[in-house]
């Protein structure tokens, strides 16, 4: 419960930090957008349609969504919308929220990985030797030269498999992309999204300066709450399917 609150407290400050800190026209759009999201995400959760959601899991939902959405307003170009362009403390404290989050969720994925239930390439492997096997100790008496070189390969090719340090199953293969595209991510992370320049001690901004930072984490953003939001309505929406 006092998670809860104390989420739910830090989440409320934001919404009103971000509202006094990028006052623009345009970003006042994006942030009240964002504020009717942060709502629905906790509206939904009294429609009681999954057992696992709660307003504990809307507040850190929220609580991300509300720093994509700062990260996006702070790497906004127009000076004139975003008071904290060319702050060093705020973009540094980007980089180390991001980095963060990021591993977060990876310790999260990681740990919530179930291996035991599914059968992998490896165990698919070891059950084709043992096929193997049988089928060698089923063969004849009069060839024992030839047994005895079969249960040699089989020794080298079982001796090849136990090399695996971890079981090959989908689930991996699904988390080493996850560690391809995170350590891409900490490359455009610890670079600023390729705008080196706002390291630099009174940056000078230039004309031609890109805004597709602050694009890609809005989007980012939007899909994020897109994908919680669908996580909610799916058992309302499709009641024949399992969602647990």
């Amino acid at each position: 419960m006092g998670i809860t609150v104390s989420l739910l407290a830090l989440n409320i400050f934001w919404i009103i930090r971000q509202y006094k800190t990028f006052s623009c026209g345009s970003n006042y759009f994006y942030m009240t957008l964002t504020l009717a999201a942060v709502l629905a995400m906790h509206g939904l959760v009294l429609l009681r349609s999954r057992p696992d959601a709660s307003i504990l899991t809307s507040s850190i939902a929220s609580l991300y969504c509300l720093y994509l959405q700062w990260s996006a307003l702070s790497s906004d170009m127009e000076g004139n919308c975003n008071s904290k362009l060319g702050d060093h403390v705020n973009t540094w404290t980007q980089i180390g929220l991001g980095a963060g989050f990021t591993m977060f969720a990876l310790f999260t994925i990681s740990g919530s990985t179930k291996t035991e239930d599914e059968s992998n390439l490896t165990s698919e492997m070891g059950g084709h030797m043992m096929e193997k096997t049988s089928q060698i100790d089923d063969r004849p008496d009069d060839v024992p030269e030839l047994k005895q070189s079969l249960r040699e390969q089989k020794h080298a090719a079982m001796d090849a498999e136990e090399a695996h340090v971890f079981a090959i199953s989908t689930a991996t293969i699904l988390f080493q992309l996850l560690l391809m595209l995170s350590a891409a991510y900490y490359a455009m992370l610890c670079t600023n999204w390729g705008e080196l320049y706002l390291y630099e001690k009174d940056p000078v901004i230039p004309e031609d300066a890109s805004n597709s930072a602050f694009w890609i984490k809005l989007v980012a953003m939007w899909l994020t709450i897109l994908l919680y939001v669908f996580s909610l309505m799916a058992p309302i929406l499709f009641p024949n399917r399992s969602f647990d």
